[in-house]
């Protein structure tokens, strides 16, 4: 992803999963860090913070936390962006469970970081889900490499709302939101 990122500064790539770090292979987790610092790196990347389930490793505050600071200082809480990854938190405790985890690290952060994390990012990066265009704001927008936020109509794929609120997933199509 970072060779990606250097050919195609025009583009963002967001990194999905902050590149599902082995946290059940702890031998492995320094491959991981090189790698996703290496592509944070690249300014025209961001990462969600998603999909940090794995067999074996527990779903807590404290054992996400050395993942939550590396990403957050290879990212900045301007590059992270909050993704449900339902249904596949199931097998976690749900989403409930993979929400509150996720407001106690996010927590640690200033209103303005977590607004930031929260939805700012995927804003910023896919655009107004409501007005389906691109905010630029003299930020530089740029066209993103994924589309989460897809028109069901298009792939099937439930459409999720952004909101300031991470509790309140709005889906146009009336299905559960599957993106994220």
């Amino acid at each position: 992803m970072a060779g990606l990122a250097a050919d195609r500064p025009e583009l963002t790539v967001v990194v999905d999963h902050l590149g599902k770090p082995p946290r059940h292979r702890a031998a492995e987790l320094p491959g991981w860090e090189r790698a996703l610092r290496a592509v944070g790196r690249h300014p025209n990347t961001v990462a969600k913070v998603s999909g940090l389930q794995c067999p074996g490793a527990a779903m807590t505050a404290s054992a996400l936390r050395p993942v939550w600071h590396v990403a957050l200082e290879t990212f900045g809480p301007d590059r992270l962006m909050f993704g449900s990854d339902w249904p596949m938190t199931i097998d976690a405790g749900g989403y409930g469970a993979v929400l509150d985890t996720t407001r106690e690290l996010v927590g640690e952060l200033t209103g303005d970081e977590q607004a930031a994390l929260w939805h700012g990012t995927a804003v910023r990066i896919y655009g107004d889900p409501i007005r389906r265009e691109p905010i630029d704001e003299g930020n530089g927008a740029r066209p993103s490499c994924t589309g989460t936020l897809a028109d069901p109509a298009e792939n099937g794929s439930a459409d999720v709302g952004v909101t300031a609120d991470p509790t309140v997933l709005r889906s146009r199509c009336g299905r559960p939101p599957t993106c994220c």
